[in-house]
């Protein structure tokens, strides 16, 4: 198959935040934030509409979450070079030992990896760090879920809510 695209895909990890220790049997949180660089001339093989009017043209930007080798989470989002880095959350739960947590992003539309980060976690017993999201995370993952939904970003949302509120307390 020919690739006719006119542009290219260039996503990248922003950031990947696994805790360096948890507790056996219990979950975490594995946050995966990404973005993309590149601009799109026009909707090509592989774009999506983005934006909260869905005016604009972005990539359909494939993440994945591996545990030790196995994949345990795939998610696609819509990103372009105007729109802000996205993030992707998966729950996970582990064995006692050491683990590798990886994340890639992956080019389109040929699906190749264009950027990899992989972070250690120890699990055992004696882990200080708390095995439950907290309610900042919670209400975090509920903000970026509101977010792709609309196709906006997490800023737009709490400005969204910020001026509802500001309007309620004026009426």
């Amino acid at each position: 198959m020919v690739n006719l695209n006119i542009d290219q895909s260039e996503p990248y990890i922003d950031s990947i935040d696994v805790p360096s220790e948890a507790r056996p049997d219990e979950s975490f949180t594995v946050t995966v934030t990404v973005g993309n660089e590149s601009s799109i001339i026009a909707p090509q093989d592989g774009t999506c509409q983005s934006g909260i009017l869905q005016f604009n043209t972005g990539w359909r930007t494939p993440v994945v979450i591996y545990v030790d080798g196995q994949e345990v989470h795939r998610e696609t989002k819509c990103l372009d070079g105007n729109s802000a880095p996205k993030t992707v959350t998966k729950r996970v739960t582990l064995g006692s030992g050491e683990h590798s947590v990886t994340a890639e992003v992956l080019k389109v539309p040929n699906d190749t990896v264009a950027e990899e980060r992989a972070a250690e976690v120890t699990v055992h017993s004696d882990a200080q760090d708390p095995a439950l999201p907290t309610t900042g995370d919670r209400l975090t993952e509920m903000i970026s879920d509101i977010a792709d939904a609309l196709g906006g970003t997490t800023q737009q949302v709490m400005l969204g809510f910020a001026l509802a509120v500001v309007l309620l307390v004026v009426i």
